[in-house]
């Protein structure tokens, strides 16, 4: 810099202005790429352009149909088909009503990472979980705030709040449900009710190929169960083509 200010050239003043003019509350453009908020009541606007990058607020909130061409979440998820590498979905909400919460069943089909942390007493690493804060009484049976501690799972050893940060520096997002299994999970709804979605097919299929190898495994040291597993091709097949399990109808 020369210490003088600088003047906008009449070339940047309108690369300024078309930035501008194509800017509104709802749409932000930037260089490699741009934003949108759309409310998830409506349609047209969830599909309105091709997205690579979802963030879904607050969908606990969300109605069951927008405008009647269905589910919010799923119109907004079909605008990632350009991006199918590498597109990533973020669905964020607090649970509301146990059972009928959509966080809380998205939360269920997933392998539920968590966050583990180490111990700084003992190399037991667990995710911190609020049944490990402790905390004494007076004779009144008052909590004495001042007393709050998290213990280990494992040493029951108290940590300091310095520990606890400490700790969480270092942190390592793990699995606590198997990934097949919570791809078992997805159907399990419809498995009951007779009827799986298409999504949920294409979904379970990989927990099926995962199978399949686990299966020839087991045929290679026990061919004598090979006529068992014989038995279930039919149904298998008939769910595969058509969503029904067990020979039920869809609803």
């Amino acid at each position: 810099m020369n210490g003088q200010s600088e003047r906008p050239t009449a070339m940047g003043q309108a690369e300024a202005k078309s930035r501008d003019a194509a800017a509104t509350l709802t749409h932000k453009q930037f260089p490699g790429g741009h934003i949108t908020l759309v409310g998830a009541n409506s349609p047209t606007n969830l599909a309105m352009r091709p997205i690579r990058l979802l963030v879904c607020d607050e969908i606990d909130k969300y109605p069951l149909s927008a405008g009647g061409e269905g589910p919010p979440i799923d119109l907004a998820e079909e605008r990632q088909a350009e991006f199918k590498t590498n597109s990533l979905t973020v669905l964020a909400c607090s649970p509301t009503v146990a059972g009928r919460s959509a966080i809380e069943a998205s939360y269920e089909e997933s392998d539920q990472r968590k966050a583990f942390v180490c111990c700084p007493h003992c190399p037991t690493w667990q995710p911190l979980e609020w049944e490990q804060v402790r905390f004494d009484k007076d004779d009144d049976g008052k909590i004495i705030a001042a007393t709050a501690r998290y213990e280990c799972v494992a040493c029951e050893r108290p940590w300091t709040e310095a520990q606890r940060l400490v700790a969480l520096r270092r942190i390592e997002w793990r699995q606590t449900k198997g990934f097949i299994a919570a791809m078992l999970h997805i159907v399990a709804t419809g498995a009951i009710e007779g009827e799986v979605t298409p999504r949920s097919r294409v979904t379970l299929g990989v927990a099926v190929g995962a199978a399949v190898i686990l299966v020839g495994a087991v045929l290679a040291t026990r061919p004598g169960i090979a006529p068992a597993i014989e038995r279930t091709r039919p149904w298998i097949w008939d769910w595969w083509r058509t969503g029904r399990l067990f020979g039920a109808e869809p609803t």
